[in-house]
């Protein structure tokens, strides 16, 4: 009876100094002292371990959120993990990451957008090289609707999709001129845009896709001369084809607030 007395006092006293060293590290992280994540360094379920280091940029508690809601696609056709099955009146956008097709994948995300929810319907994603990856977007485009495409601008894809009817010109997002180039144009001036959109929107997020909700995590802060600055850690194809789908969004229009008003001039995105 003595040894459990003592046992149990011991485990109250390791919940009473774990409760505290919570509220302590939150508020440190509130007041910009730490990015530690408490739960990484004494974890107590098979999530919590796993969370990375508290220098992410996304939120880390709403992507553990967004992960407890994330499940195997019940549908694959048409070469895509499908969530939720095209519904005849709605207009859908599919948000094209190519990659080479040797060591990096080509995603393709599919999404509405609502004032409160962008929601993820289906990723068709593989080691596919341009022409294949745009033979296989054409159809899923047709599926769902005859979708609207927004890729990133690459040649060896962007040459393949020009015949598709719905195609995403660049737009400027300040004085919204559109340019008679096809796709979004990922470079450094434009990639801390579109990971500011993520990141402004990611309540709004609807995913059951692990792929696309642990790529988040890779998305970090680093220290640069001109201050921290986003960068990412790991592979981060299914993320930029959210990013993408985010920034080239039809239903909303694309999100103000840059500094100026001017735009980003006549060299924006190259």
């Amino acid at each position: 009876m003595e040894a459990n007395k003592y046992s149990e006092e011991a485990a109250h006293d390791k919940l009473r100094w774990r409760r505290y060293k919570i509220v302590e590290m939150e508020s440190l992280r509130r007041s910009g002292e730490t990015r530690l994540l408490f739960q990484q360094e004494y974890p107590e379920d098979d999530v919590s371990c796993f969370l990375t280091a508290g220098d992410m940029v996304h939120d880390p508690n709403q992507i553990n959120d967004m992960a407890k809601n994330c499940y195997p696609a019940p549908i694959h056709e048409h070469h895509a993990d499908i969530w939720y099955p095209p519904d005849p009146h709605e207009r859908y956008l599919i948000s094209i990451d190519p990659g080479i097709g040797i060591t990096s994948e080509s995603v393709a995300t599919v999404w509405t957008f609502k004032e409160t929810e962008y929601k993820h319907h289906a990723t068709l994603s593989g080691l596919y090289k341009g022409d294949e990856m745009a033979a296989k977007c054409t159809e899923l485009g047709k599926y769902y609707n005859d979708a609207m495409i927004a890729n990133e601008d690459a040649l060896e894809f962007t040459t393949h999709i020009k015949n598709y009817p719905s195609l995403y010109y660049r737009t400027d997002p300040v004085s919204e001129k559109v340019s008679g180039l096809i796709g979004w144009a990922t470079t450094p001036k434009t990639k801390p845009y579109m990971i500011t959109e993520v990141n402004r929107h990611l309540g709004k997020i609807i995913t059951h896709d692990i792929r696309i909700v642990s790529q988040c995590r890779n998305i970090r802060w680093a220290e640069s001369k001109r201050g921290d600055i986003a960068v990412n850690i790991g592979a981060d194809d299914y993320y930029m084809s959210m990013a993408i789908g985010i920034v080239c969004r039809e239903a909303i229009p694309v999100g103000r607030g840059l500094v100026g008003i001017a735009g980003w001039g006549s060299d924006w995105g190259i």
